[in-house]
């Protein structure tokens, strides 16, 4: 794995990841099912006018999305707190050299693991909590991350 210590959300960082499927995203690849996704091809192009004009156009953003990332350095500290792991916080990662997809995990555990911080409204996070597994929502985000850093958990 390849790391670029960049901040996130860093002009460097929208830099690192222009033109490149990012596990964020996976989910407009493949869907968790293993098909694929019905919007694959407008995001390949999407990622071919980043690469061609080498600008990346504002993305949406709803105000639980922003409260997400606001509250992100809280979370990241709640779960320090919790489990007593200290939580590494990278920029983007790649699986190798030639950078041909890329991640972006909220953090590195140890040397196995890597989180993925959400801070959803509390109706969400109670129907989250009482489901007790990874909400399919963030499947093909988590999963891409593992592919990507070759981390177990």
């Amino acid at each position: 794995m390849i790391i670029e210590d960049v901040a996130q959300r860093s002009e460097e960082w929208h830099k690192a990841r222009l033109g490149i499927p990012t596990s964020s995203n996976f989910d407009k690849l493949i869907t968790t099912k293993g098909l694929p996704s019905k919007q694959r091809t407008k995001y390949m192009y999407q990622l071919v006018a980043e690469r061609v004009t080498g600008i990346q156009e504002d993305t949406y953003k709803n105000s639980h999305m922003i409260r997400g990332q606001e509250m992100e350095e809280e979370a990241r500290a709640f779960y320090e707190l919790t489990t007593g792991m200290e939580v590494r916080t990278v920029g983007v990662c790649y699986p190798d050299k030639k950078k041909l997809y890329a991640c972006s995990p909220d953090g590195l555990v140890g040397d196995n693991g890597l989180i993925e911080l959400k801070c959803p409204s509390s109706p969400i996070h109670i129907g989250y909590l009482l489901e007790g597994k990874l909400p399919t929502d963030y499947i093909q985000q988590v999963q891409g991350q593992l592919l990507v850093t070759g981390r177990k958990w």
